[in-house]
């Protein structure tokens, strides 16, 4: 049996040819060192599912996610509570290979309206039909980007909650003409009142 390890202060990661059939993986790290070596693991070829959140991933450890072709499988991807930023946005938006993305979790990445725009004109994320941005600092604007995004007519379930979108962001999102298969939004955020 072959077997490799890694380890730092909340990781070790045992590598061995089982992990071929995992679907899903959670993993708690802090090192960009340690996102690499998962992305660049061939024995997670098959990897369906990856949640990472809450790892303080900067957009560096989201880079070697989205270029990682081990990783063209994913279908959902976790990146709740970590330090993307939009850098790290624009990486996913980029990604030729994650393409087979159904639902990705980008709560709480201090994601603002430069984030947006990078998923409005990606390519690759017309296959999401659940997107949580909720936690982010996206206000009306960023809204007004999002229900404009095309490749979103197939989503189903949008969470913007705790962001800053407003009532006017909240018109943006309810009259979206890319919103008729989305069956729930959560926009339960601060709104100015008249």
């Amino acid at each position: 049996m072959e077997t490799s390890i890694i380890s730092n202060s909340s990781l070790i990661i045992i590598q061995t040819k089982s992990l071929q059939t995992r679907w899903g993986l959670y993993i708690k790290t802090t090192s960009s060192e340690c996102v690499k070596y998962i992305a660049t693991s061939n024995y997670l070829k098959n990897l369906i599912y990856l949640n990472l959140s809450g790892n303080s991933i900067d957009s560096e450890g989201v880079k070697y996610i989205a270029t990682s072709e081990w990783l063209k499988n994913l279908t959902s991807l976790d990146l709740y509570y970590n330090e993307m930023g939009n850098e790290g946005v624009k990486y996913i938006a980029e990604s030729e290979w994650l393409k087979n993305l159904t639902s990705l979790n980008l709560s709480s990445n201090r994601i603002g309206n430069e984030g947006i725009q990078y998923i409005a004109i990606s390519e690759g994320l017309k296959n999401v039909t659940s997107l949580n941005l909720s936690g982010n600092h996206i206000d009306s604007e960023g809204a007004k980007y999002i229900a404009t995004i095309e490749c979103f007519k197939n989503l189903t379930s949008l969470n913007l909650c705790g962001n800053q979108i407003g009532n006017e962001g909240v018109k943006y999102i309810a009259s979206s003409e890319y919103f008729k298969n989305v069956t729930v939004i959560n926009v339960h955020c601060q709104t100015q009142r008249s």
